[in-house]
């Protein structure tokens, strides 16, 4: 497939590329409209997490990435009905922007968290896209076999360690034929989730599980990390510290140190990785 997105980790260039593309401007104006429709709702949930979760640098390369590989899987299908889970979802724009911008979907958010149930009442009661939220855990999935054309999971797996079994439910959620999107951040310096070694059994334990995948760069991870020119956090910190995903820095570091993981700076060095996977 002739993909305008290159999965695996992205480069600075990739990056800055995309946000001139048409799709990351029609999704930041869609999130800065979900954001002020849903201002009320999403208070308390924010303070928990992000009030902004597209202006965080490495999910906005994740959405569009995610976004991209949906797209074209729809088009290469021809499907007239698209069913689509989205693992471990949280609050987000990203589903009913896929659910209005891709005729026929229906996009299930799942999440163990049983209080999101509540915020996705508040939202759907004024919302067209045709969106639901499921309480479940991603290690015991109780939807039905094959029931799914879509899967995606951004930025989940990389606060689990059970990759192996996780991945095969994903497998079997899926019809054949079906995309599995995945991705999630790498800690470069490994103060932070997920470090390099963790990052290569999590691509072990998807390749077990769909053999056909995205090209990928072939080099380990631990030498494609050390390259010059990939987008990580310290890059973000130099150009636009907002896109940050701490809200505070320095509370975060101390977070690891406790862990006995030191960084070595302010900000620890992360940066991301995504690919997309058939069911065949």
């Amino acid at each position: 497939m002739d993909h305008h997105i290159s999965a695996g980790i992205p480069t600075i260039e990739d990056y800055n590329a995309l946000k001139r593309t048409p799709l990351f401007q029609a999704m930041e104006a869609f999130s800065d409209r979900f954001l002020e429709s849903n201002r009320t709702f999403l208070t308390d949930y924010s303070r928990k997490w992000v009030h902004d979760p597209f202006h965080n640098f490495n999910r906005q390369w994740e959405y569009v990435f995610a976004f991209d590989r949906i797209s074209d899987y729809v088009r290469q299908t021809g499907k007239k009905t698209v069913r689509v889970l989205d693992a471990g979802s949280g609050v987000t724009f990203f589903p009913y922007f896929v659910a209005s911008n891709v005729p026929g979907s229906v996009v299930v958010c799942s999440d163990y968290d049983s209080s999101l149930g509540s915020i996705y009442s508040a939202i759907n009661r004024h919302s067209s896209e045709n969106v639901m939220f499921a309480v479940e855990d991603i290690h015991h999935p109780s939807h039905s076999r094959g029931v799914f054309d879509i899967v995606y999971c951004i930025s989940v797996l990389e606060h689990t360690s059970e990759f192996k079994s996780i991945t095969s439910q994903f497998k079997q959620l899926l019809a054949h034929g079906g995309l599995f999107l995945v991705t999630f951040d790498i800690s470069i310096d490994g103060t932070a989730e997920i470090p390099i070694p963790l990052a290569e059994r999590l691509l072990n334990a998807l390749a077990e599980n769909f053999p056909v995948r995205d090209p990928l760069d072939p080099r380990p991870l631990s030498e494609i990390t050390r390259t010059s020119g990939i987008l990580t956090s310290r890059y973000i910190r130099r150009v636009d510290p907002s896109l940050l995903p701490w809200k505070h820095p320095f509370l975060s570091v101390l977070k690891s140190m406790l862990r006995l993981r030191i960084p070595r700076g302010l900000v620890k060095n992360i940066t991301c990785f995504g690919q997309g996977f058939r069911n065949e």
